[in-house]
C-alpha cells in the first residue's frame, strides 16, 4: 500500500513546520507519516528514509552529526536503510536530530504554513518543483532501499 502524494505532501509539511522551529530525531519522523494513514511499518520507514535523502539533498535540512564517523552521508544513508528506526538499542535514528535549514524556514514562513493547516497548494506545488530540481521527485519511491 503506497502512501498517496497528497497524504505524503502533507507529511511533509507537518514535519517541515516542526523542523523549521526545532530540532527532532529522525525517528520522529515517522510518526507523521502513522498519524496520516496507518500504513505498514516498513513502508513508514521506507518513506521516512526518502524524506530525509530528499530534503538534504535539496539543502532543505541538515543533521546534528554525533561524531567523526557519521560525517559521510552515503554511510549514513546506508546504515539507516539497514537499521529499522523503532528498534529499542540506539542508533542513528534515535541519536541523530534533524534541523531545517534556511531554505526550510523561509519556505514554512512564506506559505504561512500553520500546526494544523491543511495541505497548502502553493507550499505544494514549490516543493515538487525543489524536489524535480534536485531528481528527487515525489514520484519516486525507495530514493536509498530499505535492506531488511
Amino acid at each position: 500500500m503506497k502512501i498517496s502524494n497528497e497524504k505524503l505532501l502533507l507529511a511533509y509539511q507537518w514535519d517541515m513546520k516542526f523542523m523549521s522551529e526545532d530540532d527532532i530525531p529522525l525517528a520522529n519522523l515517522l510518526a507523521s507519516l502513522e498519524y496520516q494513514n496507518h500504513v505498514p511499518t516498513r513502508e513508514r520507514w521506507q518513506s521516512a528514509l526518502d524524506f530525509v535523502y530528499r530534503l538534504i539533498t535539496c539543502e532543505l535540512a541538515s543533521i546534528t552529526w554525533v561524531g567523526e564517523i557519521e560525517r559521510s552521508f552515503p554511510k549514513l544513508f546506508e546504515s539507516l536503510a539497514r537499521t529499522p528506526p523503532l528498534q529499542l538499542e540506539p542508533g542513528y535514528w534515535l541519536e541523530l536530530q534533524i534541523y531545517g535549514t534556511d531554505a526550510c524556514i523561509d519556505l514554512i514562513n512564506r506559505h504561512h504554513v500553520d500546526w494544523d493547516s491543511p495541505l497548502d497548494l502553493s507550499f505544494r506545488r514549490e516543493l515538487e518543483e525543489i524536489f524535480r530540481k534536485h531528481d528527487v521527485g515525489i514520484e519516486r519511491f525507495s530514493l536509498v532501499p530499505i535492506q531488511f
